[in-house]
């Protein structure tokens, strides 16, 4: 009776077995037919009969072929733990256990690209916290540091321990800025000549600027020394919940273009969300306007909530940093003058690329210089664009107002000092000091042309001016 009952046993479990394979080698010997009857196997058993080890407790056939393959993982026999998944696959295709065992084979056989998306579609299925660190683990492996810190953050209400996951995330962070520091190393160079963000063509020496890069949630702080422009430190930061440019009041984005810091607003003037202070910056700037850009209030900022600038895109439009970091960077930013560039994306060029554009900009700047001082009206208006405004004209008025002050100027002398020249994406800003010379005015103060590529080259769009 005994040989009996072995051999309609096994013959049940190949029938169950959609996809037998060969012979798997020596295997654990007991065979477990309900809690209280065991059969012993001294021979070496196929993988097929795997479905029935293991266990001493009833079990359905699905939970038999994952643990099959569990079993079959083990011993390093990826291929035949494949088949007993994608037996529960086309039975049950939306197994938890199914995606994350697949995931942790093409783990072991050295299929980073497969892992993920097995991952994805578990934590889909169902929000079980081991499979979100499986996958927030996957995606830092691979170097995805915000898609892995949007995992961490989903762990934080669900994970037992979410003490655990907030020093994930600050630890992904520091990840994730050591290799946005690496990008801009000379390491990362193009025919031995280190590459250098191209929205920075011209500041003063030992003088700083920001850069806000909205895909990476990080924010860079260039400084011009004695070798160049270098990158002196990077710091997480969260830019706004939607993506995109900013247009309009509350639609949640952070704007992209050129901005300078207006003021330092301490603790006791803010509410409590804005931590232990915030930078006004000059949005909608002269540029923006023109574009017909609205809303306001975008500042660079703390928050009262530690683990917020460490997470991506969890800000109404603004750029939040730590407490800690915002008191260091008030620090070194020059109020009205420190350029703060926000980008979608920061682009790289090497020294020659940007001299050549800088070089092509202040040919533009001199040839606007000369025809104002040689009163040379129809070249002078010909280098404004017909979108031109400023607070007060539109380009039409702009000529009648040149018109009448070149007819009574008399002499004219005019000396620039060019300070800077920051470009991002659109459009670029030349800022320079102007001293201005005739015989009925004089005036000294800082200037500022918001000038874009357009039909003909660079045009004028907007421009400011401040007397000193």
């Amino acid at each position: 009776m005994p040989h009996f009952r072995v051999f309609v046993i096994s013959l049940c479990l190949l029938s169950f077995s959609l996809e037998p394979g060969p012979h798997a080698g020596s295997l654990p010997a007991v065979l477990h037919v309900n809690p209280s009857r065991e059969i012993t196997f001294l021979n070496s058993l196929p993988d097929y009969f795997l479905a029935g080890v293991i266990s001493a407790q009833p079990m359905s056939f699905v939970d038999s072929q994952l643990l099959a393959a569990d079993e079959l993982l083990k011993r390093g026999d990826f291929k035949g733990a494949l088949r007993y998944l994608n037996t529960v696959s086309r039975i049950e295709p939306n197994t938890v256990e199914h995606g994350a065992k697949r995931a942790r084979v093409y783990r072991a056989m050295g299929r980073p690209d497969l892992v993920i998306p097995c991952l994805e579609s578990a934590a889909q299925v169902s929000g079980n916290p081991a499979t979100r660190r499986e996958l927030a683990e996957a995606y830092l492996e691979k170097g995805e540091f915000l898609k892995a810190a949007l995992e961490y953050e989903k762990l934080l209400g669900a994970d037992p321990d979410p003490e655990w996951v907030r020093r994930q995330i600050v630890n992904l962070t520091r990840q994730k800025l050591f290799a946005a520091e690496a990008v801009t190393r000379p390491m990362h160079a193009r025919q031995g000549s280190p590459q250098k963000p191209d929205a920075v063509l011209l500041i003063p020496p030992d003088s700083r600027c920001v850069i806000v890069e909205k895909e990476s949630q990080t924010l860079f702080l260039y400084r011009n020394t004695q070798r160049g422009l270098e990158l002196e430190k990077t710091y997480a930061c969260s830019t706004g919940a939607q993506q995109g440019e900013k247009v309009t009041q509350g639609d949640e984005r952070t704007p992209e273009g050129i901005y300078v810091p207006r003021m330092i607003l301490p603790r006791t003037q803010l509410p409590e969300i804005y931590g232990t202070m915030a930078i006004t910056l000059d949005y909608p700037n002269a540029f923006d306007r023109v574009e017909g850009k609205g809303g306001g209030g975008i500042w660079l900022h703390a928050t009262n909530e530690p683990i917020r600038a460490y997470l991506p895109n969890k800000t109404r439009g603004c750029v939040v940093v730590s407490n800690k970091d915002i008191e260091e960077l008030s620090r070194l930013l020059d109020l009205n003058r420190t350029p703060l560039i926000i980008s979608s994306r920061v682009q790289y060029r090497t020294d020659a690329e940007r001299n050549a554009e800088l070089e092509e900009l202040k040919s533009f700047l001199s040839e606007w210089s000369s025809c104002w001082e040689n009163k040379r009206l129809d070249r002078y208006l010909s280098l404004y664009s017909t979108r031109f405004r400023n607070d007060k004209w539109n380009v039409s008025d702009w000529k009648v107002i040149k018109e009448s002050v070149f007819s009574r100027a008399g002499k004219i002398k005019l000396n620039l000092a060019l300070r800077s020249v920051i470009r991002e994406g659109r459009y670029a800003i030349l800022t320079f000091d102007q001293d201005y010379h005739s015989d009925r005015l004089f005036s000294k103060g800082t200037k500022r042309l918001f000038v874009a590529r357009e039909t003909g080259g660079w045009k004028i769009v907007a421009e400011e001016w401040e007397l000193n």
